[in-house]
């Protein structure tokens, strides 16, 4: 597997949002994600398993609700 790609070189674009929960998808490797959960610093996830670890992460976080947050 590659390097994970920088941050700041990310071309993101949002893929689901709400009140609570932000999720961006880097349009220049599409295995890269960005959950933004309100109050909390911005959590990434890198991988062929990456969408699953969103889906976890926000359904953890914020309730079995959030488990199809890509879909």
């Amino acid at each position: 597997m590659s390097r994970k790609p920088l941050v700041s070189s990310a071309n993101w674009a949002r893929q689901f949002s709400n009140d609570k929960v932000d999720v961006y998808q880097d349009m220049n490797d599409t295995i890269f994600f960005k959950v933004v959960i309100t109050g909390q610093r911005p959590k990434y996830f890198y991988g062929e398993s990456s969408w699953s670890g969103v889906a976890r992460y926000c359904s953890d976080k914020l309730g079995i609700e959030y488990w199809g947050v890509l879909g």
